[in-house]
């Protein structure tokens, strides 16, 4: 069960990066490019829809013993939640003509701990 969830989980996940960073033209705020932008965008919702799902339980229509609604109700409030959060219109980065910028992190500290807390979310909800 856990190779079903995790496969319809990536292509969710897959299908609202690929929304997001090439449809609408969403960037991570440390960086400008698409890449770490959907790299982002493909981690956290991962990691969101799948913790999510797995604990609203089996609900909605079930497709050969799977239930399948949780996990899109997740990833819509996930995906509506990163769109609330993000800003209206990117934000420009202002350089000084003589002075060469150090590229920040992508990925902070709280993205990480994030990351953890949600793997660790989903081992327990398999474990029990």
């Amino acid at each position: 069960m856990i190779l079903i969830d995790l496969g319809f989980v990536l292509l969710l996940a897959l299908a609202i990066s690929v929304l997001l960073a090439v449809g609408f033209g969403w960037r991570h705020p440390a960086h400008p490019g698409p890449w770490p932008a959907f790299v982002f965008l493909l981690v956290t919702m991962l990691f969101l829809t799948w913790a999510g799902g797995t604990w609203i339980g089996r609900i909605g229509p079930v497709y050969r013993e799977f239930a399948w609604l949780p996990f899109v109700l997740m990833a819509l409030l996930a995906t509506l939640t990163l769109l609330a959060a993000a800003p209206a219109r990117p934000l420009r980065r202002q350089r000084d003509a003589g002075s060469r910028q150090e590229p920040r992190a992508v990925f902070g500290l709280s993205f990480w701990i994030l990351i953890l807390a949600l793997a660790a979310v989903i081992a327990v909800r398999y474990a029990v």
